[in-house]
């Protein structure tokens, strides 16, 4: 349903990497290929902080196994929302 999304991915090498992380691959699960949703929220559903969410997100994002979608605002804050490329 997202521009960047694509049906089937074989994982490289540094993406089997970013994943063998149990809290990497936590993160990653959380993400949804249908519902695009943020870090904060992800943060709620795994028991993390945003901040820590964050750091796994941008690992997430450089090597190419989740994508932006948009963005919404949350009282002061625009949110960056994400799901599975």
């Amino acid at each position: 349903p997202f521009p960047e999304q694509i049906e089937l991915v074989e994982l490289s090498l540094e993406q089997i990497k970013v994943l063998s992380s149990s809290a990497c691959s936590e993160v990653f699960s959380a993400f949804s290929p249908n519902e695009a949703l943020s870090a904060r929220e992800v943060g709620q559903e795994v028991g993390r902080s945003a901040a820590a969410v964050h750091e796994h997100v941008d690992k997430l994002l450089e090597c190419d196994l989740i994508v932006a979608v948009g963005t919404r605002k949350r009282r002061s804050r625009t949110e960056t929302l994400y799901v599975h490329k």
